[in-house]
């Protein structure tokens, strides 16, 4: 799955008549980066998320609402740290995942 909030990000410096120049000033980062995020090349990491929160006066929800995909911004941290580690350190934490839904299930089944 892969992101694309970069609709959702040139809509928000859009509403505020921002160039992207603007918005890369605002944040410390480059122009090519803010186009990189808006044309879906690159994802911004959560700080970046954060910051232009800061800077549009939205919500992390409301920025990286998704089309077809509804994730919260706790969801999407936690996506970028699971990308962020090894396929080995993916796969413990799928083993996690699956052991704790069924020691979740089993708890429903007692009640």
């Amino acid at each position: 799955m892969k992101m694309y909030i970069g609709k959702n990000i040139k809509e928000q410096r859009e509403l505020r008549q921002m160039t992207q120049a603007e918005l890369a000033e605002k944040l410390g980062v480059s122009n090519k980066l803010v186009w990189s995020w808006e044309s879906n090349r690159t994802e911004p990491k959560a700080a970046h998320v954060q910051k232009m929160c800061e800077v549009f006066g939205c919500s992390e929800d409301e920025l990286i609402k998704q089309i077809n995909i509804d994730i919260c911004y706790d969801e999407y941290i936690l996506l970028e740290q699971y990308r962020s580690t090894t396929p080995a350190k993916r796969a413990e934490i799928q083993r996690y995942i699956a052991y704790m839904t069924k020691i979740m299930e089993m708890k429903n089944e007692e009640s």
